[in-house]
């Protein structure tokens, strides 16, 4: 009997020895591809962090630009491509599920390394000020790339509390979130084991972290001399009567004290020119359109005094 617990365990030990080589193999090519594929994981490749680290790295360039431009993807989907037409401005729209504590830490970041900032745009749905800590999408955009990054510290104790309690605090571990973004077969299965056994964030109020962060944003410009523009992006009719029924608790957030105006300067377009009832169709909408739509939408704002479009 003791032959066969000795073998038992050997074999087990052996076997966590080959799973171990395997883990590793699946964070290095070519094996990466080969593994993902293997356990239908391919998937899991790219994502949040490949997205957003650029952003961050663009952030932190040292690149003589004074003014920032930061915001979701339909600011991205407006601005973005303008990059080239304003050498003074760094135009780093990204992604809503980044959260407004994502939002911060760019401009955190920004301000760190551009002492000579003279003003800071966020330029957001009004869903984007809502969002909260969500699995999957807010794990890979939320966490990651400012994990991987080594930014994640700018965020205050009880934010991380809560990524902590969303996510599992190892996970915001630089090493361990390395780990699943070389792996697809590691992201793979931490996100699966996330979507059963954990649950978004849910808000205390629905600007809750837009309040906490757009609103140190705001400290920060001042604490800095720079100037802080707050502008809603365009909205997809079809989203209409949720934003109207937000403009109402808009007005006892800290966020109306930056701009009370924020949702009277909202323009609604068509749902059947939007590509899924949030972003503008690209089949519909060319870089002519998108500068029509700056120029009224922004019309007689400080941001139209800069950007060359």
């Amino acid at each position: 009997m003791k032959s066969f617990y000795k073998k038992a365990a050997l074999l087990a030990f052996l076997l966590l020895i080959v799973l171990l080589c395997l883990d590793i193999m699946s964070m290095y090519k070519p094996f990466d591809r080969i593994l993902a594929d293997l356990t239908d994981s391919s998937e899991y490749f790219g994502g949040g962090p490949d997205e957003i680290m650029p952003a961050i790295v663009r952030a932190q360039s040292e690149d003589g630009t004074t003014k920032l431009i930061i915001g979701d993807s339909v600011c991205r989907q407006l601005f973005n491509d303008l990059q080239e037409q304003n050498e003074d401005i760094a135009i780093i729209g990204s992604n809503a599920a980044i959260t407004m504590s994502g939002q911060y830490i760019l401009a955190k970041e920004y301000l760190d390394h551009h002492p000579s900032a003279t003003d800071v745009f966020l330029i957001v749905l009004p869903a984007s000020l809502k969002q909260t800590y969500s699995m999957n999408l807010g794990y890979t955009y939320a966490v990651m790339p400012f994990a991987l990054t080594d930014t994640l510290y700018h965020l205050d104790d009880n934010t991380l509390d809560i990524m902590a309690d969303t996510y599992g605090r190892p996970f915001l571990n630089g090493l361990v979130v390395k780990g699943l973004h070389l792996s697809a077969v590691n992201r793979k299965i931490y996100l699966n084991y996330l979507a059963d056994h954990s649950h978004s964030y849910k808000l205390s109020s629905p600007f809750e972290l837009a309040d906490q962060y757009v609103g140190k944003i705001a400290e920060l410009c001042n604490e800095r001399g720079v100037k802080f523009h707050l502008y809603p992006c365009p909205v997809c009719e079809s989203n209409k009567d949720s934003a109207e029924a937000m403009s109402e608790q808009f007005a006892s957030s800290k966020l109306y004290e930056i701009n009370p105006d924020y949702f009277d300067m909202i323009d609604y377009f068509s749902a059947d020119q939007s590509q899924d009832g949030v972003h503008f169709d690209g089949n519909v909408y060319d870089r002519e359109m998108f500068n029509s739509i700056i120029m009224e939408d922004y019309k007689g704002e400080v941001l139209l005094d800069y950007l060359k479009y």
